[in-house]
């Protein structure tokens, strides 16, 4: 899979609103879980 650096943007930003919305604050760590590549 490859994507380009504004599609890459696009989702971290996505990400980033939702992580917000579920009551992240700046400079908080969060885990992610992502399939093996």
């Amino acid at each position: 899979m490859s994507i380009s650096y504004k599609e890459l943007d696009k989702r971290s930003n996505a990400l980033a609103r939702e992580l917000i919305q579920k009551g992240f604050r700046k400079n908080e760590t969060a885990g992610i879980f992502l399939p093996n590549s």
